[in-house]
């Protein structure tokens, strides 16, 4: 039972943030993907920009592609510049709303995929041999799966133990929990040196940044703000970060300068702007 206690706030937050909430849900891909699909590309205050039709995406290790879910049965990559798309796997019962993520290496993608409303692991694609193998252990829901820049673990988000917390998986499926605490903590993205990682704490409807230790150690609190502050990612350069928050009221994208702590709002975009990731390239994109 008390795993429902850390269950029902997160996908409350979550689909708030999806738009869900009040208002029309986003376009949700549906049917075979078409060829090429036309990205939207924005220029802000010196940051390129992209909009991606999907839940669950992620850049290429040289940030040319970008891997999504289409729908709940394909993952596909398409060419930044030409929209060309390609259809890396099919009825892959993708989880549309966890994120994947593509390995350093290129080699791989992590994904979710649900059994059931209280169940969901995360398993990863063999881009070569097309061999899906199921990384986490089936206990609980385990969500957001993010490589290490070496490519030899994934952390993501897990109820196992009643509330979300953090943990990490290497290749032999061993897991250990990084986070141990009464709120939800979920989102985890590595910093591009892979000597912290960032991720979203959800306590009372509020959610706030904080950034960690590989080894559980060094908690530190990013932001501390009356609203959801939630999806960071670094930047290449590992000195800034782009996270998703709706403390002007809407969801927009806003920029953290991790030695001073200043965070700079992107310029107004209509809609609701969520889940950002900086690619390689600098190029941030988001849905």
């Amino acid at each position: 039972m008390r795993r429902m206690i850390g269950f029902i706030p997160i996908f409350a937050v979550l689909l708030t943030l999806a738009g869900c909430v009040g208002q029309p849900r986003p376009f949700e891909p549906e049917g075979r993907p078409p060829s090429h699909i036309k990205l939207e590309r924005l220029r802000v205050n010196g940051i390129d920009l992209v909009r991606v039709p999907s839940f669950s995406f992620d850049w290429s290790p040289d940030g040319k592609r970008i891997a999504l879910g289409w729908g709940s049965l394909f993952l596909c990559a398409v060419d930044l510049e030409s929209g060309e798309v390609e259809v890396i796997s099919e009825h892959v019962c993708l989880d549309w709303r966890s994120g994947i993520s593509w390995s350093p290496d290129g080699g791989r993608i992590a994904f979710v995929s649900r059994e059931s409303p209280a169940k969901a692991d995360i398993y990863v694609l063999d881009l070569k041999s097309g061999e899906v193998r199921r990384i986490t252990d089936g206990r609980g829901n385990n969500l957001y799966p993010s490589w290490s820049p070496d490519g030899k673990k994934l952390a993501f988000s897990s109820d196992r133990s009643g509330y979300f917390d953090i943990c990490l998986v290497d290749e032999r499926g061993r897991i250990r929990k990084l986070t141990s605490s009464t709120s939800d903590d979920v989102t985890p993205a590595w910093s591009p040196s892979g000597d912290k990682i960032a991720f979203a704490s959800i306590a009372n409807g509020n959610a706030d940044l904080f950034l960690i230790n590989p080894d559980g150690t060094g908690l530190r609190r990013l932001t501390s703000h009356p609203s959801i502050d939630i999806h960071p990612s670094f930047s290449p350069d590992g000195e800034r970060m782009v996270f998703s928050s709706n403390r002007d009221g809407d969801f927009d994208l806003y920029i953290l300068d991790l030695r001073s702590l200043r965070i700079e709002k992107l310029a107004e975009i209509p809609g609701n702007e969520g889940d950002p990731i900086w690619g390689a390239s600098g190029i941030i994109a988001f849905r």
